[in-house]
This record gives C-alpha cells, structure tokens and sequence, in this order.
C-alpha cells in the first residue's frame, strides 16, 4: 500500500468512518488456543492478552460501526492546558448539543500532527458538562460560537464521576 494513500475516509453525512479498502487485522481479536502461550513469568499474561483483545475488537467496532464526532484542538490547549467543546453557533444549537455520534473524538494537535486523541462516549462528556457547569467562553470564525471551556486534568480525574 502506498503511504501517501487514505487507509479510511470520514463519511460527513452519516458520521462514521468508513475503510478505503477491505481491513484485516494482523493481531487476533478473539483467541481459539488450547493453551495461550506465556512470554513472561506473569502467570496472569493470558488473561490480559485475552482482556487486550476483547477491547481491540471494541476499538474496532468504534470506529467500523459507530457514529463518531471529530473534533481537533490546535496548539493552545498546550500551554492553557484547555481544550474547549463547541455548544452553539451563530445563535443556533451545533457541536455537543446536537451531535447524534455515540463518541466524541477529540485530538490535541500541535502544527499538524495529532499527538493525542480523547476518545469519549458522547453521554459521558454531556454528563460530565452537566455536572461540572464549565465556564463558557466564544470562539470559532469571528468569536461566533460559544464553548464550554474544559480543563483536561479536571476532565480526565471527573470523567469516572460522570460515567
């Protein structure tokens, strides 16, 4: 395959992503092994091998069968320690309040390159909004569109609150 060609493309009308061509996984998702073999001396390695898979093949159900809402944050968010969730624009209900994606994909961006991405259940985050009342600042084309400003320590120790 061709490095510079598209291994997925974003379906903007049906919010999903969708594979460029036939995906097969090189890792198994589910283990049919009499004995699943121990490369450690941690007696516990296949039951989190086994754990590891089932979690892969959610990974992939995610983003294979999911309705998912991406969103990215440039270089800001790394000297306010910030990230902000779009709510309104132009007077009108859009991002989080409208969304009918099931997760939030939220990457941290520094030049163009993604150095993280936060991957959390729609729900989840409108909870945590709910429960956490942040601030509310504007922003976006022409400081059009109000957001709700969140801190990502606070939203990372919270989120278990919320789900």
């Amino acid at each position: 395959m061709d490095i510079n060609e598209p291994v997925a493309y974003i379906n903007v009308e049906e919010r999903k992503l969708e594979w460029a061509k036939p995906t097969t996984w090189h890792t198994p998702t589910v283990a049919k092994m009499d004995k699943i073999p121990l490369y450690n001396n941690d007696k516990r390695f296949d039951l989190d091998l086994q754990y590891g898979q089932v979690f892969e093949k959610k990974v992939a159900d995610m983003l294979q069968n999911s309705k998912i809402e991406v969103k990215t944050e440039r270089e800001k968010w790394k000297s306010t320690g910030n990230i902000v969730i779009e709510f309104e624009s132009r007077g009108k209900p859009s991002g989080i309040a409208t969304t009918e994606a099931e997760y939030w994909f939220h990457n941290l961006a520094l030049g163009n390159d993604i150095v993280m991405t936060l991957v959390i259940p729609t729900k989840i985050l409108r909870n945590y909004i709910v429960q956490t009342m942040p601030r509310v600042v504007s922003g976006g084309d022409n400081n059009t569109s109000r957001l709700y400003l969140l801190n990502l320590q606070s939203l990372v120790k919270m989120i278990n609150v919320c789900a």
